[in-house]
């Protein structure tokens, strides 16, 4: 198998597992539904399904924009001041623009397979809407 076929496999049953571990948490958490209330029962299911898709599509959206280098200038000043209290060691970056040059050649060397987080939240999130309007 290709190894980035692979990889591509390996975020889908990651993300899959995220999903289910917290679906399986906030069913359990709110209680298992209960027989005679209808109602209840989808409100259950909405509340468990919206959870792990806000998270899995808030983490898909972050990582996403971190990757447009958004958060470059701020990485640089951390590297900064840490770099500031090293004694002895030469700086590897004289300003923030080839810090950032720097990062947006690793970023076109390691592409990150994030799809399937936002498509497995995204589903979450439909589900969780057609169960509240239930």
């Amino acid at each position: 198998m290709d190894p980035r076929k692979k990889q591509i496999l390996i975020h889908w049953l990651i993300a899959g597992g995220i999903f289910l571990v917290l679906f399986l948490i906030c069913y359990l958490a709110m209680g298992l539904p209960r027989k005679g209330l209808w109602y209840y029962d989808y409100n259950l299911y909405s509340d468990s399904f919206l959870i792990p898709g806000v998270i899995l599509v808030g983490f898909s959206l972050l990582l996403w924009i971190g990757r447009q280098g958004v958060f470059d200038v701020l990485r640089y000043g951390f590297y900064r001041l840490f770099e500031s209290y090293r004694k002895g060691m030469e700086k590897r970056y004289d300003s923030a623009y080839e810090y950032k040059q720097a990062k947006a050649e690793q970023r076109k060397k390691h592409v990150p397979f994030y799809l399937s987080y936002f498509v497995i939240g995204g589903v979450s999130l439909l589900f969780a809407i057609l169960f509240a309007f239930l």
